[in-house]
């Protein structure tokens, strides 16, 4: 068919949709939106040459008003051609609608049609366990979007979830994105903290209509020399409107639109080298709020102050506002709600038969402890996807760590999460009580032999006995501790 053919035909097709009484729109195998009909577009509120091309899928992520309109237009999970399917659309400003779904062709293909439905009642064929999988699929889907109207998603997918510390947090990432001045962010490794950083940075209020720079900088790493080089293009940057002080004197604010500013990211802060500390606020001295430092940590600021891991100063530089992400073995019910927001983000961007994570696969989720957090998460999923070849991914299609993990005894368990901290401090308390026995219950001479202080070592047998028994004045404590004193 000559180019001249097809426009007449694509002409053509659109006035027969025009002609349709309600909305209706098509999509191809990737979810690109080919077609809209006029009623569709006074529905939505936007017009076709703004939403013609773009991916319209749940999973996709962005906050702004278009790609939140393109979510609407996502077909529902478990769509074939021998199961149309009837779902509700909302849009949040117009009359929601009941509208058919269909899926035409296979592979590259497929095509998906949306059209009004007249009985406006929901419809879905699926029956046996792939109905579980699909309710499952589809309440996920349904809590996700409910989380976005509410909270947005500034912080992403590592935020996503039902638990109060995922609200908290939620709401922490929009008082932190409305903000320029430093904040920190401290969870344990794999957490997405960075990620999270970042996208607050992306959507903060910006001076000027441009986005400030970001520069990361990894703490641990730093000498003083390698922190000088890593900060000249901060420096050279802040350099090339630098305020006089006649004007920052007549100042009602720290910043005005137009100044330049740029955002100092900085990787295990309370891991930094004390020096490497120092130049950094001394840097941060001289720039004043036209440089911004968000600190990413393993503990909170006041910990790591108080265990002498991070200057004092830092306490009103990134302590204002701080953030903290839980290890995502402290929120289980938040697990379901993450993994399937990223098999809807992956199955967005690079397509393929996968779409859900069948019941099954969901409860081994929910077993494992995920000792690496969420980028362990994000990593399961990846595999997962890469090996399934059907629409629902199973349990064989997860790693083997995760597959294979069962519940067994307490004793296993407590292996499995039990912290180097913890460890150690049981290690010491078990030298600790034998030295006392074999001194007969001396814990002067026990403290000697072991080279430490007499009021440590009392310390470390009083908080074990309080961890054992519930209290240190118990008689099993006295007992365990040795009760004779010297």
């Amino acid at each position: 068919m000559s180019t001249a053919n097809r426009a007449a035909s694509h002409r053509l097709l659109l006035k027969r949709l025009d002609d349709v009484a309600g909305p209706l729109w098509i999509l191809d195998h990737r979810y690109r939106l080919l077609l809209i009909n006029d009623a569709a577009q006074r529905w939505l509120g936007v017009a076709d040459e703004d939403l013609l091309g773009r991916v319209c899928h749940a999973g996709v992520d962005g906050e702004d008003p278009l790609t939140t309109t393109a979510r609407l237009l996502s077909p529902p999970q478990g769509l074939d051609e021998r199961s149309p399917q009837v779902v509700r659309v909302a849009t949040g400003s117009s009359e929601p609608l009941w509208m058919t779904f269909l899926s035409v062709g296979d592979d590259q293909g497929r095509i998906f049609f949306a059209m009004p439905d007249g009985d406006r009642r929901p419809f879905s064929p699926a029956t046996g366990a792939d109905a579980a999988n699909l309710t499952d699929a589809l309440r996920i889907r349904e809590r996700l979007a409910q989380i976005r109207a509410k909270d947005g998603e500034l912080g992403g997918i590592a935020v996503a979830g039902s638990s109060g510390a995922a609200k908290r947090l939620r709401v922490q990432v929009v008082l932190a994105s409305q903000s320029k001045q430093g904040f920190s962010i401290h969870g344990p490794a794999g957490c997405g903290a960075e990620t999270i950083a970042r996208r607050i940075h992306g959507a903060a209020s910006k001076h000027g209509g441009l986005a400030d720079p970001l520069i990361a900088v990894d703490g641990p790493l730093m000498d003083t020399e390698l922190l000088e080089a890593s900060l000249s293009p901060a420096a050279s940057h802040l350099g090339e409107s630098q305020p006089s002080a006649a004007e920052l004197s007549a100042r009602t604010s720290p910043l005005e639109s137009g100044d330049t500013a740029v955002t100092l990211l900085i990787r295990g802060l309370d891991q930094t080298p004390l020096d490497v500390q120092q130049q950094l606020l001394d840097f941060r001295s001289e720039h004043g709020d036209r440089l911004r430092l968000i600190g990413l940590l393993s503990e909170s600021v006041e910990t790591s102050i108080a265990q002498e891991r991070l200057l004092a100063p830092y306490l009103s530089v990134v302590g204002a506002l701080t953030l903290e992400v839980p290890p995502l073995a402290k929120r289980v019910e938040d697990v379901a709600l993450i993994a399937g927001a990223l098999v809807d983000r992956r199955h967005a961007s690079v397509g393929g038969a996968v779409e859900r994570l069948s019941r099954a696969a969901l409860d081994q989720l929910l077993l494992y402890p995920w000792p690496s957090n969420f980028d362990e998460l994000d990593a399961a999923i990846r595999h997962a996807m890469s090996v399934c070849r059907g629409p629902a991914i199973l349990p064989e299609h997860l790693p083997l760590a995760i597959r294979s993990f069962g519940v067994g005894d307490a004793k296993s368990r407590a292996k499995v999460v039990t912290s180097l901290d913890q460890s150690l401090r049981q290690f010491e308390l078990t030298m600790i009580r034998e030295a006392v026995e074999s001194c007969g219950g001396n814990r002067s001479e026990a403290a000697r032999r072991l080279g430490v202080s007499r009021a440590r070592l009392i310390r470390r047998l009083d908080d074990g006995d309080e961890a054992a028994h519930g209290g240190k004045g118990s008689p099993e404590g006295q007992r365990a501790s040795g009760g004779m004193d010297d």
